[in-house]
């Protein structure tokens, strides 16, 4: 029997999956009551129960070491301008913090203590970022800075008086900039002269040195170590990955590196050991893309899955047994209801002899009719993830093909420049070719 459209639509599904510190808590935002709003679930009951209820669309949430506090950040009617609100857990009350429509406000970090926070907020048309401190305590604003371009703050160090910035480069390209609060001194992580790509930040718990993801020098993401004592020197230490890795986590003995790597569109979770240099992929996890990586203990870890049969829950892993196991049910019985089908990936030569990446999703073995479902962007990429209205064409007798095409991240630095400035038009190109 095929379903219907909206039997795809009303299909749920969790993201934005984040572990409350010093708890058994995690917290993840799924659209059960219609907006998207922040729920909590309890680890050891598997229990799940409404965090807290806003008027808007929660985009985020984020925990202050000590449990006091949560960040919320929301925006209106999809504007996607994100206003932020403090929660406080021992009242449960909610408040707007950081609030005006017309400006964008961006949640940096807490305090080393929890009882501060900074943001960085800009309206649309601002060529400039300006990075604010409030007290928690007191409500105090302060400016901090005004930074020249587009900036959000990730880290704010255990000294106190050291933020780390991710300044947007070009379109593509990023920076970490290591901020001194109290002088505005500052000193970039890498070198000065090179433009590439930078994410996934993360300390060794004296926050010294640490791991990140950078294309510098090389074709692909890759994860690289630093020293704050040598902060010019960015080393790579996991170089055989022929593809870009998206997320790294270090787990809490410092021994492990968790990786989510995007292998095509598709996600594979691979395990680095620090001692020996040895990495081992992780085998049998449904397919999908696997995402917000958090250490339970030093034998297990959650993660969240989206992918064609999974339409976003929280699975845990654990090392040691070669187990996975899915402990949230906010879409998947629904999901189980209706037929969901799984692509199969190929590549098409394009115009000039450029091999062009492609899901093929069919229901039968010779479809009567054919879509082309293209990502934005431009510098976006198509995943295997639960798209409810490609699921719905497919089972309705529709063969959907999903390029990504030249342009589209996830395929090397040389594939993601291909449609630059003047040969913007070629990423059209594409898509005329596979159509004929």
């Amino acid at each position: 029997m095929q379903s219907e459209l909206t039997d795809y639509l009303k299909i749920n599904g969790v993201s934005q999956l984040k572990k409350v510190p010093n708890s058994n808590k995690i917290t993840y935002v799924h659209r059960k009551s219609g907006l998207p709003q922040l729920y909590e679930f309890d680890l050891k009951t598997r229990k799940e129960r409404p965090f807290v209820r806003t008027d808007g669309r929660v985009l985020s949430a984020h925990h202050s070491t000590n449990g006091e506090y949560s960040i919320i950040e929301v925006d209106y009617k999809g504007n996607e301008k994100k206003q932020i609100f403090l929660y406080k857990r021992d009242t449960q009350s909610l408040e707007r913090l950081a609030y005006s429509l017309e400006y964008l406000h961006h949640f940096g970090s807490f305090s080393p203590d929890g009882t501060k926070i900074i943001y960085t907020t800009y309206q649309e048309n601002d060529v400039d970022s300006k990075v604010y401190l409030i007290d928690l305590t007191t409500r105090e604003k302060e400016l901090i800075v005004t930074w020249d371009g587009s900036c959000n703050v990730v880290k704010w160090l255990k000294n106190g008086k050291d933020m780390v910035i991710q300044v947007q480069e070009t379109n593509l390209d990023t920076s970490y900039w290591i901020l001194n609060i109290e002088d505005l001194s500052k000193r970039r992580l890498g070198s000065m002269d090179e433009v590439a790509r930078y994410q996934s930040i993360v300390f060794t718990k004296e926050q010294k040195e640490g791991y990140l993801l950078s294309d510098s020098n090389s074709e692909f993401m890759q994860v690289c170590q630093f020293s704050l004592n040598n902060h010019q020197k960015i080393s790579p230490c996991i170089t055989s990955i022929p593809w870009d890795i998206e997320e790294v986590k270090l787990s809490l003995d410092e021994t492990k590196l968790a990786l989510s790597v995007n292998e095509g569109g598709t996600s594979t979770i691979y395990m680095y050991h620090v001692a020996d240099s040895s990495l081992e992929e992780i085998t049998d996890l449904p397919m999908g893309v696997k995402s917000n990586i958090s250490w339970l203990t030093n034998d297990s870890f959650l993660f969240l899955l989206k992918g064609p049969q999974v339409p976003g829950e929280v699975y845990t892993y654990h090392i040691s047994q070669c187990n996975v196991s899915r402990i949230t049910d906010v879409g998947y019985l629904d999901a189980s209801k209706v037929r969901r089908y799984n692509p199969t990936m190929y590549t098409f030569p394009s115009f000039d002899g450029v091999e062009v990446p492609y899901f093929y999703y069919a229901k039968h073995a010779n479809p009567t009719s054919a879509l082309i479902y293209v990502h934005g962007g431009p510098e976006n990429l198509s995943r295997v993830d639960f798209n409810p209205v490609l699921q719905a064409l497919v089972d309705a007798g529709v063969a959907v093909i999903v390029p990504n095409i030249r342009g589209s991240k996830g395929f090397g630095r040389t594939y993601l420049e291909l449609d630059d400035r003047r040969k913007r038009l070629d990423a059209a190109k594409d898509i005329e070719a596979l159509a004929w």
